[in-house]
């Protein structure tokens, strides 16, 4: 197991005028750099063993901060990524104004990402109330 780290933030991508100007989570713009698990292996046998451990590094670094990258989660289901927080972790004071962005030019929520902006809404809602002609 290691850990990825990004050091490029910090500086200019702190900017005040520019932490507006983005949908990227202010914790995040302000973070001086992001570090997480990382680790491939091949083998499913090993599967249980590093989804494990990535679960356990990844609860302790959630601890230190209430920000994340919105590209850097599993989607293993009920490990790390299952935080009830994700939408602030993800996306800050933005989330409302975002979701309110995205039912304005997606009304339907046909385009919906895990843990993107408006996922746990109901999903192609037109589609789902059209009647059979």
């Amino acid at each position: 197991m290691n850990y990825f780290t990004n050091d490029v933030l910090g500086g200019k991508i702190n900017d005040p005028d520019a932490l507006e100007a983005t949908a990227v989570s202010a914790q995040f713009r302000r973070a001086l750099f992001e570090i997480g698990p990382n680790q491939g292996w091949v083998d499913p046998a090993y599967d249980m063993y590093y989804n494990s451990l990535s679960s356990t590094l990844a609860a302790q670094l959630y601890a230190l901060s209430n920000g994340s990258y919105v590209n850097e989660w599993s989607t293993i289901p009920r490990t790390y990524d299952d935080f009830s927080d994700w939408k602030y972790r993800f996306w800050g004071d933005k989330y409302e104004g975002l979701l309110a962005i995205k039912e304005k030019y997606d009304p339907c929520n046909f385009f919906s990402v895990k843990k993107g902006v408006g996922s746990d809404e109901p999903i192609n809602t037109c589609w789902r109330n059209q009647k059979p002609k």
